[in-house]
């Protein structure tokens, strides 16, 4: 019985993972890649004869539930702004949003961070997902946010913090109703940059003084 029910296990865990591959395969055929690295798809979500077999399949596969772009855009990265692939062990990410270059919504954007395996990662402080909603959030002086993506806590601490796991991980920006400047594809999300944390915290630091 108990072999019987392992079988079963494994079979279903075996089916689901070809199911996900096939709808990230569909996925990565149908949306776009941005200069930024980022992926984003205008059609998703859609039903009706201006959304092709594949967004449907897709939608189907990987993302139930999927909003239409008019309620919610959907950005994904899986590699930094040099083109390799994000790992926590390579160090730390920072997203720099420029002065003025948040996403632009009428409701609320966030940022949330899956493993390789497609699901939430398991982090110290709780936190899956960072956004304008985020208490404590700090921005900078001239209005810019960076916010500090890495598999330990970095040197700025854990206000700005997206916690990653160890191995690959991708993030999924989420606009909701995001504004014409979006739709249209004229703000992109900036590229998702390596860099010295120390250096950074140093840079800030001899500023204040």
């Amino acid at each position: 019985m108990k072999k019987t029910l392992l079988s079963i296990g494994l079979g279903w865990l075996a089916g689901n993972a070809l199911l996900i591959a096939i709808g990230w395969g569909l996925y990565f055929t149908t949306s776009l890649y941005l200069p930024s690295g980022w992926k984003v798809s205008y059609n998703l979500g859609r039903y009706d004869e201006a959304g092709g077999a594949f967004e449907k399949t897709q939608v189907a596969l990987i993302g139930l539930g999927a909003l239409v772009a008019e309620e919610a855009l959907y950005y994904n990265a899986f590699r930094d702004d040099q083109d390799n692939l994000l790992r926590g062990e390579n160090g730390n990410y920072r997203l720099h949003f420029a002065p003025g270059e948040l996403p632009d919504v009428d409701a609320f954007w966030s940022i949330t961070m899956y493993g390789k395996d497609s699901f939430l990662v398991w982090n110290p402080i709780n936190r899956y997902a960072i956004g304008n909603r985020t208490e404590g959030l700090h921005y900078n002086e001239d209005g810019s946010l960076d916010i500090y993506i890495s598999h330990k806590e970095p040197a700025e601490g854990i206000s700005n913090w997206l916690p990653a796991p160890k191995g690959e991980f991708s993030i999924t920006l989420r606009a909701y109703l995001p504004s014409e400047q979006l739709l249209s594809g004229a703000w992109l999300p900036p590229g998702i940059e390596r860099y010295d944390s120390n250096h950074i915290a140093s840079q800030q630091l001899s500023k204040a003084q």
